[in-house]
């Protein structure tokens, strides 16, 4: 049997080997400046309060069958999926690249974001639903 290794208490962020350094070559100061602050911020809000919702967390299914045998197409979540999608639609998860705030660096700043919430192995389960259907959904 297989079990998943218990996160480690690392911030996802500062203590990463890669994206503080990689993250200061790509962007130009005043948006590193900014991203670094707010990836420090992030990876504390991941340790103290979306960590703690793993138990929670359960795929999301979409029964398409009553017991009846009627069609009904109902997508059940778990409190704590909620909860994580909750979490990125407040971190603005697929606003980020649509704004364009930091202009043509705006989906790399969002890649960087994704990358220290997508070290959490349940808000991944979240992402990439959101990702592909809440960003199509945007208004031009």
């Amino acid at each position: 049997m297989v079990s998943q290794k218990p996160y480690l208490d690392e911030h996802p962020y500062r203590d990463d080997l890669v994206l503080p350094s990689l993250s200061e070559r790509i962007f130009p100061a005043t948006v590193n400046d900014e991203l670094n602050e707010d990836l420090t911020r992030l990876g504390h809000v991941l340790i103290q309060d979306i960590r703690p919702l793993a138990p929670l967390v359960q795929p999301a299914t979409l029964p398409q069958y009553s017991e009846f045998g009627q069609r009904v197409d109902r997508l059940h979540t778990s409190e704590g999926w909620r909860e994580l999608k909750d979490f990125a639609v407040r971190e603005g998860y697929t606003a980020i690249a649509n704004e364009r705030k930091y202009e043509e660096h705006s989906r790399t700043f969002q890649l960087a974001r994704t990358m220290v919430m997508t070290g959490d192995c349940y808000v991944a389960m979240i992402m990439c639903p959101m990702g592909t259907t809440d960003g199509a959904a945007r208004r031009t």
